[in-house]
């Protein structure tokens, strides 16, 4: 059916920078995913025919998977004893993905994804020589100075999440899924 269960609620209730709007974000992307962005009155007319159960239902599945996998995440996270620069990246990375209107990315799926990418990294780093993890640190961050160096901003200054911005971040996801968690990618 068409739901969180009470755990998922209380996660999703606490989890990221600004939990309080995590609600709000949920409606606003199923309705996102449901009807688009219509721009003549004949695609609002097709777009209030889909079926919003069904893709609330979608999305909620989507969403269960990416808050357990950001779960387990900040469980390890919050354990883990490796080296503070590898540390610190991690704690970056998560932030990152909970950035604020992280629940409107329009790819909940590949998000889910992506926690569990950061979770494998911290997986293998708990058993794998630091160094290993600085290395990969330095690539990634040599490979990612390409996908920030263009602006990032919408001028309309009113995106929750501008399309430079989606498309960096979605690249410098991909980006850490490659370097830290090949099997995955």
């Amino acid at each position: 059916g068409v739901h969180l269960l009470p755990e998922h609620l209380r996660l999703l209730d606490s989890i990221g920078k600004q939990p309080t709007r995590h609600r709000h974000d949920l409606v606003t992307q199923i309705l996102l995913q449901t009807l688009g962005t219509p721009k003549t009155q004949a695609e609002y007319q097709a777009a209030t025919q889909r079926d919003i159960f069904h893709q609330a239902e979608r999305t909620c599945h989507h969403l269960t998977q990416l808050l357990e996998a950001a779960q387990r995440t900040i469980r390890l996270l919050d354990q883990n004893k490796a080296d503070p620069t590898s540390r610190s990246d991690a704690r970056w990375h998560l932030d990152w993905l909970l950035m604020p209107a992280w629940l409107l990315d329009p790819d909940l799926a590949q998000r889910a994804k992506d926690h569990q990418g950061l979770h494998h990294r911290l997986t293998t780093l708990a058993a794998a020589p630091a160094q290993k993890d600085l290395d990969k640190i330095t690539r990634y961050r040599q490979k990612s100075q390409e996908i920030w160096s263009p602006p990032t901003t919408c001028p309309c200054n009113t995106c929750p999440l501008p399309a430079p911005l989606q498309v960096a971040r979605n690249a410098d996801f991909k980006l850490r899924l490659h370097t830290f968690a090949q099997t995955l990618k």
